[in-house]
Parts: structure tokens; C-alpha cells; sequence
């Protein structure tokens, strides 16, 4: 059985812990910017590493509910705000604990992403090559 009740709109409580609401407060929770906010941060000048609270659960159902999200967004350049990660958490703690994570291996996870792009871009330039 989990710890987490059901429910569609969730808010933080004072000690950062996930309760289920209705719609108005949720809709409240989300016009307040710092009350969604975990942590966020610039990277290697282009980068924005943020860990947020969502307040809806991305888990449909599945499981523990997923209510944080770290992503982390590319700032500049034709690619403007595009995001290139992202990972969900059911618990304040998770989701801090996550984002220290992200930040600690950063450079991996950029590196990855890139060398991903460019196999796929290989890949299609070799079918398109062999005319397939």
C-alpha cells in the first residue's frame, strides 16, 4: 500500500511534504513562483538545472505519485529553451536529492545528449546513403 493517498491536485505543506487539495487551491499554489520552486541554477553559463514542484501527478496512477521534476534547458542559440533532461520525484527530499545528483554529473548527462544527437544523426544520413 503506499503512503501517498490519491488524488489529482496536490500542494506543499510547511514542511515541504505533498497533500492532496482541490482544484482553487492547487490553482492558487500555482500563481505563487517560489512556492513551486526546489531549487534552480546556471550551468556552465547556457544551462539552467531546475527542480521544481508540479502539484499534479505525472505518475498516472502508477505507482508512487511523481509531483517534482528536474529538468535541465538549454538557454541560447537557435535551440533556445530546449530541454534536454528530465527526471520526476514523489518526495521534496527525492527531488533535492535529485537535483544535487544532476548537477553532480552535469557534464555526463550533456555529453550523452550530444553523442545521442549525433548517433541519430548518423544513423540517418547513412540510410539516406544506402537509399533507404
Amino acid at each position: 500500500m503506499s503512503d501517498f493517498p490519491m488524488g489529482m491536485y496536490w500542494v506543499l505543506d510547511e514542511n515541504h511534504k505533498a497533500v492532496p487539495t482541490d482544484l482553487e487551491t492547487w490553482a492558487k499554489m500555482c500563481g505563487n513562483r517560489e512556492a513551486k520552486i526546489v531549487k534552480q541554477e546556471y550551468r556552465w553559463h547556457w544551462w539552467w538545472v531546475s527542480t521544481v514542484f508540479l502539484g499534479l501527478d505525472h505518475n498516472w496512477g502508477d505507482g508512487p505519485p511523481h509531483l517534482f521534476e528536474t529538468m535541465i534547458f538549454f538557454h541560447g542559440g537557435k535551440r533556445h529553451y530546449a530541454d534536454i533532461y528530465q527526471r520526476r520525484y514523489s518526495t521534496w527530499d527525492e527531488a533535492l536529492a535529485g537535483h544535487q545528483l544532476v548537477v553532480k554529473h552535469f557534464p555526463v548527462i550533456i555529453i550523452n545528449h550530444y553523442l545521442d544527437e549525433a548517433w541519430y544523426a548518423l544513423r540517418r544520413f547513412w540510410r539516406r546513403l544506402r537509399g533507404r
